[in-house]
């Protein structure tokens, strides 16, 4: 199997955002795609304090299991590996960080309010996994100004650095696919 990751193609001095398409392998991508809905018996839906629609569906994907989909242990078996771990250092310049991995399930009409994430919070690594979309992107701030709107389709990766970084996800008219890789201090 090829790198699950391409690390290379990541401009490390990026300042609150970057948007990278194919960092995840096209084969591990298609796969995980084309079996997160095995994920669902696994989760369970939570409440999100951003969301103004009350109910998301997540599941950590922090350990490998069984029941999941060889790519999906596959993908997280390289989330905890030195390789990624020395790349998080690079890329967010912290050597100190725990990471959290959870599958992030919008259903229609939901979306997430303009916001700041929590001051522990160093970063986020999105992977979306919707083919295609009506609404859902990520969208960065200036003040109360957009000015960028992720794509969230075809193996598209954002990377978000969190301090003083306002944000919001627009409203998503089909379910939302998201595998986040939050970079906590």
């Amino acid at each position: 199997m090829d790198n699950i990751f391409n690390y290379e193609s990541v401009n490390l001095n990026f300042e609150k955002y970057l948007q990278i398409k194919n960092f995840l392998n096209k084969t591990i991508f298609n796969d995980i795609s084309n079996n997160i809905s095995t994920l669902f018996h696994e989760g369970r839906v939570l409440n999100d304090k951003y969301s103004s629609f009350d109910e998301k569906f997540k599941l950590l994907l922090n350990n490998t299991s069984e029941q999941f989909h060889e790519s999906i242990n596959l993908f997280i078996e390289e989330i905890n590996s030195n390789n990624f771990h020395s790349f998080i250092e690079r890329c967010f310049n912290s050597k100190n960080f725990k990471l959290d991995t959870k599958l992030w399930i919008s259903l229609p009409e939901s979306n997430v309010e303009p916001h700041y994430d929590d001051s522990n919070k160093i970063g986020n690594i999105m992977f979306y996994f919707n083919k295609t979309a009506r609404g859902g992107e990520t969208v960065f701030w200036d003040n109360d100004t957009p000015v960028f709107t992720t794509d969230i389709t075809d193996n598209t990766t954002v990377f978000m650095r969190t301090k003083n970084n306002k944000h919001s996800v627009n409203e998503n008219f089909l379910v939302r696919k998201v595998i986040i890789v939050t970079i906590w201090k």
